[in-house]
């Protein structure tokens, strides 16, 4: 479900029948194999901001936010080593509140309303006739 966080596991899973390795997504239920290869290579490393990278996510003790800077997938296609980046979006600050806008003033009614025998708010529409 959009907005709703939502833990997800990445696996590398190898099958000596095969001889292949496996990356698999894991979401609840909801399972699939989003690419493989051939040999028992590859380690994926969940990086922090300050880029340094662990085996899982969250590292064990040490306090970092929900979602990794980066998600590192080391692989080897034939002779040469890849590495695949994912950068998850996430808030990484936390959003500051929002003002009450349109709430009454303390003292006060809705907006162009003054105070009990008050003047009108600054900027509020009049109403009668102008001098």
């Amino acid at each position: 479900m959009a907005g709703v966080p939502t833990r997800v596991t990445w696996q590398l899973d190898y099958s000596a029948d095969a001889g292949r390795t496996y990356l698999r997504y894991q979401s609840g239920e909801t399972g699939l194999t989003v690419a493989s290869w051939p040999e028992n290579r590859g380690v994926i490393r969940y990086c922090a901001p300050d880029l340094a990278c662990y085996d899982s996510w969250p590292p064990p003790q040490k306090k970092v936010q929900q979602v990794p800077a980066l998600i590192r997938l080391d692989i080897v296609k034939g002779a040469e080593a890849w590495a695949i980046l994912a950068a998850p979006q996430s808030d990484h600050e936390p959003r500051p509140a929002l003002p009450q806008f349109g709430a009454p003033a303390s003292g006060g009614g809705s907006r162009g309303t003054p105070p009990a025998g008050g003047a009108p708010l600054p900027g509020a529409p009049t109403t009668g006739r102008g001098r």
